[in-house]
């Protein structure tokens, strides 16, 4: 039986430090039906990045756009795609070789293939050169629902990116991603799969490499966070204001307080004192993860500075 085609798409903006590698990673996979489609989101650094593309001739599908962001890399990239499956890397990380082929096992093995469940493994954290860093987080397991999904991403929990394999069936089914948001995307095209019913099966194998160092896109967008969950979370309070269910709500506070977001922890006080659920209790657990929380954040950048 012939294996599906999985459409692994890289979305590159200034990237040519680390470009290279993480085409390498793709191409070196053990499995044989893929196509690399790297598009290029106008990238400005004289050719640098263009240059490395360039480097892998036909080995790749390269796409060359005016700068709009990963958003609308991707969507871009979707479009072209010829795979019944997608896969995102981004171009500072890297995939063990048989990322893929354990992929497409687990989806074969589980009997997957319905067109709406994403496979997802999991990914270890690694330093600017390659190293492997101590990583404590914890794991999903086994088969979760959409619903489950969607309360697990609503209350602070997230999905690494590039530990997926989507069907594109599922992809045709939902909102593109968001070219507005710049740090949340992901979380929100997760969540529209999420509430179109999508399923998610999680399973224990580390088999990507999540590159983490200073000056890396994400830390640059650090300061649009707030008010992009604000914007991400909006539509769930407003939902909950009409179909009010505690746990829920409280599991939005708990997460706006622990990474601080005022406006957030501000609508969900408001709304749990108006139900008439908020008191000393939750007031005082909001306190306590929000301290636990910084004092992990210290000891990880204490952790940080002790690899030099």
């Amino acid at each position: 039986m012939k294996k599906p085609l999985v459409s692994i798409i890289m979305p590159v903006y200034n990237g040519a430090d680390y470009l290279g590698k993480a085409i390498e990673s793709a191409i070196a996979q053990n499995y044989e039906n893929k196509e690399i489609i790297v598009v290029n989101d106008g990238s400005d650094d004289g050719g640098a990045t263009a240059a490395v593309i360039k480097s892998f001739g036909d080995k790749i599908i390269a796409v060359e756009k005016e700068n709009g962001g990963v958003s609308s890399a991707l969507n871009l990239g979707i479009s072209v795609m010829k795979g019944q499956y997608f896969a995102w890397l981004s171009h500072d990380d890297m995939y063990k070789p048989d990322y893929l082929s354990r992929q497409v096992e687990m989806l074969e093995k589980n009997g997957l293939g319905d067109g709406n469940t994403v496979i997802c493994c999991q990914a270890s954290l690694i330093d600017a050169k390659g190293k492997r860093l101590f990583r404590p987080h914890k794991t999903l397991n086994g088969m979760k629902s959409g619903e489950e999904i969607y309360r697990l991403l609503i209350s602070g929990g997230n999905i690494c990116y590039f530990t997926m394999l989507i069907p594109k069936a599922a992809i045709d089914k939902v909102p593109p991603f968001n070219t507005s948001f710049k740090y949340v995307q992901d979380k929100l095209f997760w969540k529209s799969l999420a509430k179109n019913g999508c399923r998610f099966f999680f399973y224990g194998e580390e088999l990507c490499l999540l590159r983490t160092y200073r000056g890396q896109l994400s830390e640059k967008l650090k300061p649009i966070y707030k008010d992009e969950m604000l914007k991400y979370l909006s539509p769930d309070i407003e939902a909950l204001e009409k179909s009010f269910d505690p746990t829920l709500a409280k599991g939005i506070l708990f997460y706006a307080a622990k990474r601080n977001l005022t406006a957030v922890k501000k609508k969900m006080k408001n709304l749990l004192k108006t139900k008439r659920v908020y008191g000393c209790g939750t007031a005082l657990k909001c306190v306590y993860i929000r301290s636990k929380y910084l004092a992990r954040q210290m000891i990880k950048k204490l952790y940080m500075i002790g690899r030099g």
